[in-house]
């Protein structure tokens, strides 16, 4: 992770460089070595010394030896490719003639779209993220899933990365990028969930249980602000505007993010998001957009088939799932252990379960899990479909992914790859039915 260092050192030469040449004082000779018996040197080529060795120690750049420097986890290679795509940014203001472009945007683009899960990592084979933009801690998809707490920061840290990548990528890469990046800054729309207090007040809490780092049974009450005000902000997604909302409403909405376990990392974040935060705040607009779990949504599911991670919403009961979760590996290719953990929230109980599933076709292929009247089939591959038989005596059955009915054939429904769906597995009421129900279901909403 000496990327966060590097990263924090060359953002702020970058926003204290002016102030510094109109001062002369780059152009003061220093001792740069800590050695009296060598010549000193001027501050700028110290910088441009510092700001070279950052570069090659990621990426070999200047040297073509030194191997690059990989992070083992998301949020570490992210962090990576931030200190490397920060310090050319720092070393283009000294001496833009020390990096060719023309050489140099091939090797940062390359490793930011490892870094991001646009292509496998180096480092050990796997994607970082699930193509819903779900970062996969802390192993990649090798051995990694769900986290809130290091999946949202992670979700923070590639905006700038696109940033000061800039000219060096097309158009087309940088909305590749972009889209991967606002993926991951919004796909926490589908595991925070709203809890409502008697004096009318509201906690905005992240799904930790189901987490493959740190469990949080109570959920984290914290989004990622960064990516949250890009996304919100600049790229006018009304979810992230939303969860902003709901995080300004629930008074964890703050410009207080130095805390002493990063505070040089921290310090520099303030230095550099304050005037900007604050213009983000005066800029975000009221909003009608809600999210999928606030109170009076409809049911629906959410799966991240490739991430194994489930979220579903049925009247005031939240459910989060993790498929496999905590599974192994061998050989740097991850095994099905079958095991999914479960967290169930209503208005009544807080249930954290680990309970077993299926995976027929091994990992990375159909997944199956049943829970109550609940059928979960998830179709992880990238070439076969499957065909999930039903149970029960069903014409068609209700899918809370699509939200619609679909129709058996023989029995079956047929998911194809990447395909997913949440079935409800309950009869049908019939006309004659819903004309006795519906009055005493209206009777006690309104009491």
């Amino acid at each position: 992770m000496e990327g966060i260092t590097h990263d924090d050192i060359a953002n702020a030469f970058i926003q204290t460089q002016s102030a510094m040449k109109s001062a002369g004082l780059l152009n003061v000779k220093i001792d740069d070595d800590n050695d009296p018996t060598t010549p000193t040197i001027t501050r700028k080529q110290a910088y441009i010394d510092l700001f070279k060795g950052f570069i090659d120690f990621h990426s070999g750049y200047f040297s073509d030896q030194k191997p690059q420097q990989y992070g083992h986890a998301p949020n570490q290679d992210v962090y990576q490719v931030r200190g490397l795509a920060t310090a050319y940014r720092a070393l283009e203001l000294l001496d833009p003639k020390i990096v060719d472009e023309k050489t140099f945007a091939p090797v940062l683009l390359d490793r930011a779209y490892q870094a991001m899960g646009l292509k496998k990592s180096a480092f050990n084979d796997s994607y970082w993220f699930s193509p819903s933009g779900l970062p996969l801690e802390a192993g990649g998809r090798s051995g990694g899933g769900y986290s809130s707490e290091y999946g949202l920061g992670v979700a923070g840290e590639m905006f700038p990365i696109i940033e000061a990548i800039g000219d060096l990528a097309s158009p087309a890469q940088k909305k590749e990028m972009t889209d991967r990046a606002l993926a991951a800054a919004t796909i926490w729309k589908h595991f925070v969930y709203p809890v409502y207090h008697a004096d009318g007040s509201i906690d905005l809490r992240v799904e930790g249980a189901i987490n493959w780092r740190n469990s949080k049974i109570n959920g984290l009450q914290q989004l990622s602000q960064d990516a949250g005000f890009v996304a919100a902000v600049q790229l006018k997604d009304p979810s992230a505007l939303r969860m902003l909302q709901l995080l300004q409403m629930s008074g964890n909405l703050t410009l207080d993010n130095v805390d002493s376990g990063h505070y040089w990392q921290q310090s520099v974040w303030a230095m550099e998001q304050v005037d900007r935060t604050k213009t983000a705040l005066a800029d975000m607009k009221p909003t009608d957009a809600r999210l999928p779990h606030e109170a009076s949504q409809p049911d629906y599911a959410f799966v991240d088939a490739f991430g194994g991670a489930v979220a579903i919403k049925r009247g005031d009961s939240h459910l989060f799932f993790a498929l496999n979760w905590h599974h192994g590996s061998a050989d740097g290719q991850p095994l099905a252990n079958n095991i999914a953990r479960l967290h169930e929230i209503t208005p009544w109980e807080d249930r954290v379960v680990t309970m077993m599933m299926e995976n027929p076709h091994g990992f990375g292929e159909l997944a199956l899990l049943t829970y109550g009247d609940l059928l979960i089939a998830a179709n992880a591959g990238a070439t076969r479909s499957y065909d999930v038989l039903i149970s029960g005596e069903f014409d068609r059955v209700f899918d809370l992914v699509s939200g619609k009915y679909l129709t058996l054939n023989a029995g079956n429904i047929t998911l194809d790859p990447g395909q997913s769906a949440v079935l409800v597995l309950t009869p049908e009421p019939s006309a004659a039915a819903w004309m006795l129900v519906a009055p005493l279901t209206l009777h006690r909403r309104k009491r």
